[in-house]
C-alpha cells in the first residue's frame, strides 16, 4: 500500500493491476466492463500538486512534503481515467465512469494523504481477495 508502484511498474502493468482490482470490486450483478483504451493510468492527486493541493498550514514541513510526494505514486492515488484536475474529475467521474473504483474515490470530499491511504487499504483488500496467501 505504501510502495510507489507508479515508479516501479510500467504503465501497462499498472493498467493490468487496476483492471484486475476493478474486476474484483465488481459484483456478480454488475455489468461487464468493456475496456476503453482511451483510459490511462492517472494520478488522482496530480504529480504537480503544489498549486491546487497546498499542504494544510498545520502540516507545512519538509517531512509532510516528502510524505505527500511518496503517496503520489502509491496504488491509492492511481486509477484509470482521462486526465483532468481533481475538481473536474470529482464532478465528471460519477457521471461518466463505469469503473467502481473511481466512484468510490469520488466519495471523498477532500483528496489528501488520508484519502489516498484509505483507498490504498481498500485496494489492498481487493488484491488480497484476488490472490489470497497460502495457509
Amino acid at each position: 500500500m505504501e510502495d510507489p508502484l507508479g515508479k516501479f511498474l510500467s504503465r501497462g502493468r499498472l493498467q493490468m493491476l487496476i483492471l484486475a482490482l476493478e474486476a474484483q470490486a465488481r459484483g456478480p450483478k454488475t455489468e461487464k466492463l468493456r475496456y476503453d483504451d482511451k483510459l490511462t493510468v492517472e494520478h488522482l492527486m496530480p504529480q504537480k500538486w503544489e498549486t491546487h493541493w497546498p499542504l494544510p498550514e498545520t502540516m507545512e514541513s519538509e517531512e509532510a512534503e516528502a510524505n505527500r510526494e511518496r503517496m503520489l505514486q502509491t496504488i491509492g492515488n492511481l486509477t484509470l481515467l482521462t486526465n483532468a484536475p481533481w475538481a473536474k474529475k470529482r464532478e465528471e467521474i460519477p457521471r461518466h465512469t463505469v469503473l467502481s473504483l473511481n466512484h468510490r474515490a469520488c466519495e471523498a470530499a477532500i483528496w489528501d494523504e488520508l484519502a489516498i491511504g484509505r483507498r490504498g487499504a481498500e485496494l489492498f483488500e481487493l488484491a488480497r481477495a484476488l490472490r489470497p496467501r497460502p495457509a
